[in-house]
C-alpha cells in the first residue's frame, strides 16, 4: 500500500526561452493512471498560455505542453496531489511536486539565412548536389515543406530529394537529376526559401522575404575536357572524332589526362616511416579516384550514368612485398585515415590522397618494397 511518488519534473528546453510552445516532463517511480490536465497547476506571471496539453510517453512518464504562449515573465507547473493519480494498486499520489518555473523572453525578430554552402557534389557527373542552409537561430522546418527553385540551361527541373535538419539551425537539402542542357556553358539553379510562414523560429516568427540562393552548375568534367580538346560532341559520347566510333577511346584519354598518377608520379606518391597510435609503421600515400572503396587487397570503384560517356569504371590494385636476406614475403595492409598528405601537391577534383599502413608493425624490418599498379577498366 505504498503511494506513488514523483521522481522528477523537468523543463525540456533552454531557460530562459523565447519559444511559444513550452514542454515539461513528469516522471513517476511506478506506473500510474489518471494523469491529465486536471493534474497540473500552472503558475507564474506575465505569460499567457493558449492551451494546456498532456501526453503519455509510457506508463511512468508524461509530457506537459504549454502551447501558444505569449508575453514575457515566468511560467511553470507543478503536479497536484489527490487529483485522481493512482498506481496500479489504487494508491493515490499523496505528495505534490515542486514547482518548476521557466523565464519566457520576448523574441520578435524573424530568422534569417546566414549561410548557404555546397557540401557535396560529384565532380565528374555533376548530376546531384547536397547543400547546407544555415539560419540565424534554431528553426522549425515542417516535414511537409519543400523549397522551390528556378533554373536556366538545365535539361529539366531537378528533383528535391530528402532534406533534414542536420544540426539545427542548419538544414541539409539534397538535389538530384541535375543536367546541363548546353554543355558549352554553365547552368543556374536558384533555390528559393519563400515567405510563407512555414519556416519559423521557436517563438513563431516566420522567415521573412524571398531568400534566393544561387548555385552555378558546371557541365560535367568530361564535356569540359572534350570541348577544350576540340572534340565534336555526338549524341552520346563524342565518338564522332574517332574513325571507328569507339566511345571508349575518348573516355580513356579523358581519364588518363586527369589521372595524377599517370600524368606525373613524382612527389605524389610518398612512403613514410610514421608513428601511428604509438607504434611505428611503414606507410604509403598516393592519389586514388574519388569514391573508391577498399576491397580485397585493392581499391575498386565504379561510376555509372545513364549516358554512355560514363559507362566506365576504374580499378586500382595495390601490392606490398617485403624483401629481406631470406627472400620475398607478401605483407598485408590497411587504410589509415585521415591520409598523411601533409606537404603533398594538390590533386585534380577527381582524385584524393589515400594512405595505407603496412602490417605488421615494422619496428625491426629493414625495408619494404611497395608496388602500385593502376588500371583503368571499362
Amino acid at each position: 500500500n505504498t503511494a506513488p511518488h514523483i521522481t522528477a519534473v523537468n523543463f525540456l528546453g533552454t531557460n530562459p526561452s523565447p519559444a511559444k510552445d513550452l514542454a515539461f516532463s513528469v516522471l513517476f517511480d511506478e506506473p500510474v493512471t489518471g494523469f491529465d490536465t486536471n493534474s497540473i497547476l500552472v503558475s507564474g506571471s506575465g505569460v499567457t498560455i493558449g492551451e494546456l496539453e498532456t501526453r503519455l510517453l509510457n506508463n511512468q512518464s508524461f509530457e506537459v505542453l504549454l502551447n501558444n504562449c505569449s508575453g514575457a515573465g515566468t511560467i511553470g507547473i507543478h503536479v497536484i496531489a489527490g487529483a485522481g493519480i493512482v498506481d496500479l494498486a489504487g494508491n493515490a499520489l499523496a505528495t505534490p511536486s515542486n514547482s518548476v518555473l521557466v523565464t519566457r523572453i520576448l523574441d520578435l525578430d524573424p530568422p534569417t539565412i546566414t549561410g548557404f554552402e555546397l557540401t557535396s557534389v560529384n565532380p565528374i557527373l555533376v548530376d546531384s548536389a547536397t547543400f547546407q542552409v544555415t539560419f540565424s537561430e534554431e528553426v522549425v522546418f515542417p516535414s511537409f515543406y519543400s523549397p522551390s527553385y528556378v533554373f536556366t540551361n538545365l535539361v529539366s527541373a531537378p528533383e528535391i530529394g530528402e532534406y533534414s535538419l542536420a544540426s539545427n539551425p542548419t538544414v541539409e537539402i539534397f538535389l538530384g537529376e541535375i543536367e546541363v542542357m548546353d554543355v558549352s556553358s554553365n547552368g543556374t539553379l536558384q533555390i528559393i526559401m519563400p515567405e510563407d510562414g512555414f519556416i519559423t523560429d521557436l517563438a513563431g516568427n516566420a522567415l521573412l522575404a524571398f531568400t534566393s540562393l544561387v548555385y552555378q552548375v558546371q557541365p560535367p568534367l568530361y564535356y569540359q575536357w572534350a570541348l577544350a580538346n576540340g572534340l565534336t560532341l555526338g549524341d552520346n559520347d563524342g565518338g564522332e572524332d574517332n574513325p571507328d566510333f569507339d566511345p571508349l577511346s575518348n573516355i580513356q584519354e579523358f581519364y588518363m589526362d586527369l589521372d595524377p598518377i599517370h600524368a606525373d608520379t613524382q612527389h605524389k606518391i610518398v612512403g613514410r616511416y610514421a608513428e601511428l597510435e604509438g607504434t611505428n609503421y611503414f606507410t604509403v600515400t598516393f592519389p586514388a579516384p574519388l569514391y573508391s572503396t577498399f576491397d580485397e587487397g585493392g581499391y575498386e570503384g565504379y561510376m555509372n550514368h545513364e549516358y554512355p560517356p560514363f559507362y566506365s569504371g576504374y580499378y586500382l590494385q595495390v601490392f606490398t612485398n617485403l624483401f629481406t636476406a631470406e627472400g620475398e614475403e607478401g605483407l598485408s595492409f590497411e587504410e589509415w585515415t585521415p591520409a598523411l598528405d601533409e606537404g603533398l601537391p594538390s590533386l585534380t577534383p577527381t582524385h584524393e590522397y589515400r594512405t595505407l599502413r603496412i602490417l605488421p608493425a615494422t619496428n625491426n624490418l629493414p625495408s619494404v618494397f611497395i608496388e602500385i599498379e593502376v588500371q583503368v577498366g571499362f
